[in-house]
């Protein structure tokens, strides 16, 4: 509840902020002031704070993001911060080449290549809300971290010097008539950018009343004015200009509003989801820690039948029925001894918090976890047929591999045993992975054990079995995925998913 409030608070605040600005832009944007002349010390000194207001905004936001980035690791934190430094570079670049020419820099200055310099600062702006409006909250990856930076740090600070630089612009956006086609063009791709931010945090402010949502759509609207009308003028009225940088910096000074404000009645905000995502976990291990006891005191007890069965063979005569309770009382044991295995596994992977990765031969895995199954479950008549092209194929991973390999196994061979005693194992080797089947003749799964095997690792029932659960556990934690098919009435097929970011090229 009192969060609600604080968010209610900060919303009524921007809301605002951005009514009093607007109507205060909109009164002197349409009044005969905008074309006064200034003296030339006076446009300076107006131009030099804006520019220097512009550029100390957005190193705020630069900033406060990287610190977010570091500590949560998300993208849109990451891209807000690159563009906060962006800013800053080319403010500085449109000082130093405006027409006032206020530093002996040879950089030719003129109006066209301030105006692109503009045109780059907001399409870099409006592309930066859409990246945040749709990626915002996904988790870093190198790749997307290091396109982000050779982007903003390398790209687009070059191609802006070498605008501000250039004895002539490389194009116009403008001309004394209007847009050029290249400006028009632009001009539109920067307004669709903004207008679909706007349109996806509505939705995201509708959803969750996030005053940075709404800090953004205020931006964007102010930003959406900014350049129509910094875009349309044709003559360098210095006020014209000097409004339309300040709506920049306006619209940019309620995103660094919105993270100060965060930052203060949210300061723990990182701590918070820490704190969440460690009781998640809690509560998940309890769930497991009951499965695991569940299905060891099942276990435990057919143990004790066999042994009481064994107890009462010693009492009777060997006939047919002696012999078949003692064939029971081993087979008993057999299955507490595969679950003692699969137990003591799944505990070595609970105490490791992260196992390294080794280069395991698939191959090599299969026919191990073949062996254990054997030699654990004494099944001598059960035959196993590995199919594979002979190439040797190579994955990162752990022991736990061949761990989950003799789960699998050990589920799929003691269902229906009366009607087949031939397990197919085929390795299938595709550009984009690598799928481990086991196939072999039986009635089909039933559709409880099919949700749960789709489903989270947070067991909820004992319907799938301790093996089939530990192989499903171990596959994801290995980074694949397990997976059933019902390739006919009576064969069924399960399948290890193995990615290809997971292979070891030759």
């Amino acid at each position: 509840m009192k969060q609600k409030a604080i968010m209610n608070s900060m919303s009524i605040l921007l809301t605002s902020i951005f009514i009093v600005f607007f109507i205060f832009f909109a009164s002197n944007l349409f009044q005969s002031s905008i074309y006064d002349v200034l003296l030339e010390d006076a446009f300076i000194s107006w131009l030099a704070l804006i520019i220097v207001l512009l550029a100390g905004i957005s190193t705020i936001v630069a900033s406060h993001s990287f610190i977010y980035f570091m500590q949560e690791g998300k993208l849109g934190d990451l891209f807000y911060s690159i563009c906060g430094i962006d800013i800053f570079i080319l403010s500085f670049l449109y000082f130093i080449s405006h027409e006032v020419n206020v530093f002996p820099f040879p950089f030719s200055p003129s109006k066209e290549k301030n105006v692109t310099i503009v045109v780059i600062m907001a399409f870099f702006i409006g592309s930066s809300v859409v990246f945040n409006a749709f990626f915002g909250r996904k988790d870093k990856k190198k790749r997307e971290v290091g396109l982000i930076f050779v982007t903003g740090l390398i790209i687009i600070p070059i191609v802006a010097f070498l605008f501000a630089v250039a004895p002539q612009p490389a194009f116009l956006l403008t001309t004394s008539e209007g847009f050029t086609l290249t400006g028009l063009f632009v001009t539109f791709a920067i307004l669709v950018f903004l207008i679909v931010g706007i349109v996806k945090n509505v939705r995201e402010f509708r959803k969750a009343s996030n005053y940075f949502a709404l800090a953004q759509i205020y931006a964007c609207i102010i930003w959406i004015f900014s350049i129509i009308y910094f875009g349309i003028q044709t003559l360098s009225f210095q006020m014209y200009e000097i409004f339309g940088l300040a709506s920049m910096l306006a619209g940019f000074s309620f995103i660094a509003v919105s993270m100060i404000a965060g930052a203060i009645v949210e300061p723990h905000r990182s701590l918070k989801k820490l704190i969440s995502e460690r009781t998640s976990e809690l509560q998940s291990s309890v769930r497991e820690s009951e499965y695991y006891l569940n299905m060891w005191s099942h276990e435990v007890g057919n143990m004790l039948q066999g042994v009481v069965g064994a107890l009462d063979v010693v009492t009777l005569e060997m006939n047919t029925d002696a012999n078949e309770l003692l064939n029971g009382s081993f087979e008993l044991i057999r299955r507490l001894s595969v679950s003692t295995h699969q137990i003591r596994m799944i505990a070595r992977m609970k105490a490791v918090a992260e196992e390294k990765s080794y280069p395991f031969d698939i191959y090599s895995c299969i026919i191990d976890a073949v062996n254990e199954v054997q030699t654990i479950t004494s099944m001598d008549e059960l035959e196993i047929r590995i199919n594979f092209d002979n190439d040797v194929i190579w994955v990162k991973a752990n022991e736990f591999l061949s761990g989950a390999i003799f789960n699998l196994i050990s589920y799929i061979t003691k269902r229906d045993p009366e009607i087949s005693n031939m397990l197919s194992i085929d390795i299938v080797k595709s550009e984009s992975h690598v799928d481990l089947c086991f196939t072999r003749n039986g009635f089909s799964l039933s559709e409880d054990i099919i949700d749960s095997l789709r489903g989270s690792l947070q067991p909820k029932t004992t319907m799938m079995g301790l093996d089939l659960f530990s192989a499903k556990m171990v596959t994801q934690q290995l980074g694949g995925e397990l997976r059933y098919t019902q390739v006919d009435i009576n064969k069924n097929q399960f399948v290890i998913h193995i990615p290809t970011t997971k292979l070891i090229p030759l």
